[in-house]
């Protein structure tokens, strides 16, 4: 059986390890992450990204963008920017693939 299709692609380096990342939604609702390896390629089995529990729940079905913030001088981690009917969500990436709100400022 084929893997879902993409709905939606952020390229940036969401996991901090200074390679690019990829991070995947598909037609299916589950979001994923491709981490960047050395030589410019991406991990063949991507993490899935799940929202840390007790957090306003994302439908990820009316996502409309996905974007990637880099790290700055003021925010120690980098932050995916979920776009869902025109509110946006701003998420910082755990260890465990589990997304938490990042926090104000960041």
């Amino acid at each position: 059986m084929a893997a879902p299709a993409a709905r939606l692609t952020a390229p940036g380096d969401l996991s901090g390890d200074g390679l690019p990342d990829r991070v995947v939604l598909d037609t299916t609702g589950r979001l994923w992450l491709y981490q960047g390896r050395p030589g410019g390629t991406f991990a063949s089995a991507p993490q899935e990204l799940t929202q840390a529990k007790g957090t306003a729940a994302v439908n990820w079905d009316t996502v409309g963008g996905l974007s990637i913030v880099p790290a700055t001088s003021s925010t120690s981690q980098p932050v995916l920017e979920v776009t869902e009917v025109g509110e946006v969500h701003r998420f910082v990436l755990g260890q465990d693939g589990v997304l938490t709100p990042a926090p104000s400022g960041a």
